[in-house]
């Protein structure tokens, strides 16, 4: 087991919302739309301590414990938060405050249309995952025109897993998921990918 990466700064968040919306869209207009949602999936992370940045500045990842419950617990509490702040901002002002409200969500919705979505929505588990301690690989991000910190970041990640840990992710398309493979992972159901530390 090698020392373990220390988790990116919070003020580091922008740069890497920026850096995961440009990754995960197809051009600068969309990685715009994308970012808001972006924003959100990274600021959550880092405030997790999950967000990892590598040293280049030019790549990130996620890599965190995966408790399938704890992260609907803080996905459940999320969308409350959001809510409360939505009553809070627009509650009182009746049919403007609902049109108001949508036009708050309409960011977060056009992100999703933008961002490739697939690995997004998706578990990292299923009954093909081996029993053990679980660990997520997600949101593995590289700067446009720079190449492969964001993998050796995860490479160096995942030496730190104890003996017998599962890590676990779900490549949003087939080249990820080949990628993922040549990695050391083992495809499982649909998209999601599995790797046993020995």
């Amino acid at each position: 087991m090698r020392p373990a990466a220390e988790p990116a700064p919070l003020h580091r968040v922008f740069i890497l919302s920026w850096i995961m919306a440009r990754a995960f869209t197809r051009h600068r207009p969309g990685a715009i739309m994308a970012y808001p949602l972006s924003l959100l999936i990274v600021g959550f992370s880092a405030l997790r301590r999950q967000l990892y940045e590598s040293s280049d500045g030019h790549g990130m990842v996620v890599f965190g414990r995966f408790r399938l419950l704890h992260e609907i617990i803080a996905g459940v509490l999320l969308a409350l938060l959001f809510m409360a702040a939505l009553v809070l901002v627009v509650g009182n002002d009746g049919p403007m405050g609902i049109g108001l409200a949508a036009l708050l969500w309409l960011p977060f919705i056009v992100g999703l249309w933008q961002m490739s979505a697939g690995s997004l929505s998706a578990t990292p588990t299923g009954p093909e995952t081996p029993v053990g301690e679980r660990w997520q690989v997600a949101a593995l991000a590289q700067r446009p025109g720079t190449s492969m910190s964001a993998l050796l970041l995860t490479r160096n990640l995942m030496g730190t897993l104890p003996r017998g840990a599962v890590a676990v992710a779900a490549a949003d398309d087939d080249d990820l998921l080949a990628a993922c493979e040549r990695f050391g992972f083992t495809r499982g159901k649909g998209r999601r990918v599995f790797r046993v530390v020995t």
